[in-house]
């Protein structure tokens, strides 16, 4: 491993920024991004070890548009 390029192809992934609702979330809630900081209204961002994180669940950066299950 000499060289960046390298390095970048070794990456692992070690922690997921995904996404924990502050409360309950009414279904078809349409989940929308805004502030200077990306928030999204009735979600706060949460680090997670990256082997604890359920397989459906989704980046916090991917969930501004979404929305919640009906």
């Amino acid at each position: 491993m000499s060289d960046i390029y390298t390095l970048i192809a070794f990456a692992v992934a070690i922690a997921v920024l995904a996404g924990r609702a502050d409360g309950d979330l009414a279904p078809g809630t349409e989940l929308t991004l805004y502030g200077h900081h990306h928030e999204v209204r009735g979600v706060a961002p949460a680090l997670c070890d990256a082997d604890a994180v359920p397989a459906d669940a989704a980046p916090f950066y991917l969930l501004a548009g979404s929305t919640t299950a009906t």
